[in-house]
């Protein structure tokens, strides 16, 4: 994430995020992640990374 003042084209701040989980006996294969409702399961994978990259933005880039 990069935040750009747009008057002077200066970066203000900016930073990484990166959700690499640990995988398991439990860990869903593409086939699993795709088959079922629309792919309802990658779905929620993708909606839990994108909550904590939002949460990691907030409390560590722009202490929110």
């Amino acid at each position: 994430m990069r935040l750009i003042d747009c008057k002077t084209g200066k970066v203000v701040a900016q930073g990484f995020y990166a959700r690499i989980p640990e995988k398991s006996e439990d860990s869903p294969d593409w086939d699993e992640l795709v088959e079922k409702d629309r792919a309802a399961r990658l779905k929620k994978e993708l909606g839990i990374g994108a909550q904590e990259a939002l949460h990691h933005f907030r409390t560590n880039l722009l202490k929110l």
